[in-house]
């Protein structure tokens, strides 16, 4: 097995193309595959063909293109620096999230506009946590563009990743109780983080956090998932590894890494300690392409996920009340694979 350390790049072109490099793990929707193409090309630096890639899939309202190409705008990648155009790049990839644009360059908590806006628009204008809006009658139907993973944090209230939700014209979360409509309620985009509700689940006990947040060096942790739904089952899985690093890629603080074997559609999963409580959220993995490229090796089990002290600011900025706990004694992994069966959903993106 390669030992981390190996499969760091030692150029500066590698060590740029690593910021690039961390997966979105939804499952694959109409216009991945460009999508993809479009990335792996800003990788290795070919910016004409991330270009034209990735603009005519952000010109028809692809949310994850439009915010690539903001980003090449913001740096210059390609195209001239312009600060302008990659302010509305981002702006239109928030609309094509949540349906209008959120603040620019907000990095707290955003919540969700709602459909209707006089009440809950006034109550966010004045710092208060925006209120839970009648649930939409019926549950979507249709086959998804995507999925990923949640976990109830609260009454009603899913945790998941902003990326397994950009871009979704309707929401449908999966079950043990069977499936419910899901509405955004805020997110972070900066810590790849969203939340949702989910009325189906308001009698569902949810998940405890873990009450410092923080990850420990070596500790050994599961997390829960659906992961490649196209080619297993539809069941949750759970797999096991440890905290390998305390930060992500270049050192970046908002991430823990993971030495396990994480999947697409296992974004959004809760990483959960030896007492069963919630320590961060799985939101990607290394790109292998980059790094074998500059080093002949594949990268294995290398995996990030959003430290829990981002998760609670995401819960506190939307005055959502959570459960805390301090990890005391270890359970057996069967017991909290069990438990994590009661909190651990499936969410379904529907263009």
């Amino acid at each position: 097995m390669t030992r981390p350390s190996s499969t760091r790049c030692r150029s500066p072109s590698a060590l740029r193309a690593l910021l690039l490099a961390t997966l979105l793990l939804a499952a694959a929707g109409p216009g991945s595959a460009g999508y993809s193409e479009g990335i792996d090309a800003l990788n290795r630096q070919d910016y004409a063909r991330a270009l034209a890639e990735l603009r005519p899939l952000a010109e028809q309202g692809h949310a994850k293109a439009q915010w690539a190409l903001a980003y090449m705008y913001r740096r210059g990648l390609g195209v001239p620096k312009d600060p302008v155009r990659a302010d509305d790049w981002e702006r239109r990839s928030a609309r094509a999230v949540v349906g209008t644009s959120p603040p620019a360059a907000s990095a707290s908590a955003v919540p969700a506009p709602q459909p209707r806006a006089a009440g809950p628009s006034a109550r966010r204008a004045a710092g208060q946590a925006p209120r839970v809006a009648a649930a939409p009658a019926g549950v979507p139907q249709g086959q998804a563009a995507g999925s990923g993973t949640g976990w109830l944090a609260a009454a009603s209230k899913v945790v998941t990743n902003h990326h397994v939700v950009a871009g979704c014209r309707g929401l449908r979360v999966q079950s043990a109780r069977g499936a419910g409509v899901a509405r955004l309620v805020g997110f972070d985009r900066d810590s790849d983080l969203a939340l949702l509700d989910v009325p189906a689940l308001a009698e569902v006990k949810p998940a405890t956090l873990r009450a410092t947040g923080a990850a420990t060096l070596g500790e050994q942790i599961m997390f829960a998932g659906f992961p490649l739904r196209a080619f297993v089952s539809d069941e949750l899985h759970v797999s096991t590894g440890i905290v390998s690093a305390l930060a992500g890629p270049k050192g970046d603080r908002r991430y823990i890494q993971l030495g396990a074997a994480v999947q697409p559609g296992d974004s959004g999963g809760p990483v959960l300690d030896g007492s069963g409580q919630v320590i961060a959220v799985v939101t990607g993995t290394l790109n292998p392409a980059p790094v074998e490229r500059a080093t002949g090796l594949a990268p294995q089990n290398v995996a990030f996920a959003i430290r829990g002290e981002r998760v609670r600011r995401l819960l506190d900025s939307l005055g959502v009340s959570y459960r805390t706990g301090k990890s005391e004694g270890r359970l057996d992994s069967t017991r909290i694979a069990e438990r994590a069966k009661e909190f651990t959903v499936l969410v379904e993106c529907l263009k």
